[in-house]
């Protein structure tokens, strides 16, 4: 699992897979993960909000 985590205030899962699939991610797969994390960590609020109402990101979680 790879989460992108901004400051304890966002917390973005990027990439899940099972153990009995696959045993790791290769440097150039991780390598593309970490900057398509730190483009969504980057994306305004309200950026992030549209993409969550066009369906292009989804909320799995929130506490608040």
């Amino acid at each position: 699992m790879l989460l992108a985590y901004h400051d304890g205030t966002l917390a973005i899962f990027v990439f899940g897979f099972s153990k009995n699939e696959r045993v790791n991610l290769s440097l150039p797969e991780l390598r593309t993960l970490r900057l398509f994390a730190n483009k969504l960590l980057g994306l305004s609020t309200e950026h992030l909000e549209f993409s969550i109402a066009k369906g292009e990101l989804k909320v799995i979680g929130n506490d608040s």
